[in-house]
Parts: structure tokens; C-alpha cells; sequence
């Protein structure tokens, strides 16, 4: 499935799952989906930015985001 995803930008396989962080179709859409060992999407967070100055901070806030979230799913 697409789940409307423009381009990857990190991707880690794990066991259990994998992770992307990925730029979405649309206005400055970044998002951090989790996926089990079947490709079923079972947990995500999208950040959105309205305009050029405030990219770089959401950038930051998504690799934030990539790395809490996969603490929480493939790290015990």
C-alpha cells in the first residue's frame, strides 16, 4: 500500500516490523509510520509545515519522533 507517501526518507527493518520516516504527498508533509512483520501499519505521526522557515525545525521534530518511536516498538 502507498499510504500517500512522496519519498523515503529513512527506513529500518527490524524482526518485528519496520519503521520509515517519510515527506507525504501535500504541503511539506513529513511522517513516521510503523509497520508490523505483515506490512500492516500500526502505529504513525505526521508533522506538517506551512511555509519554508519553520522545514528545518520540522525536520527536526519528525527524526525526533522516528527515534522515540522506535524506542517504543523495537527497542524492549
Amino acid at each position: 500500500m502507498n499510504y500517500g507517501i512522496k519519498r523515503i526518507i529513512k527506513e529500518k527493518k527490524f524482526n518485528k516490523g519496520k519503521i520509515v520516516m517519510a515527506e507525504l504527498f501535500g504541503n511539506n508533509m513529513f511522517a513516521v509510520l510503523v509497520f508490523d512483520e505483515n506490512d500492516k501499519l500500526v502505529d504513525s505521526l505526521c508533522n506538517c509545515c506551512f511555509g519554508e522557515s519553520c522545514l528545518k525545525n520540522v525536520l527536526q521534530l519528525t527524526r525526533k519522533n522516528y527515534k522515540d518511536k522506535m524506542r517504543e516498538w523495537f527497542y524492549d
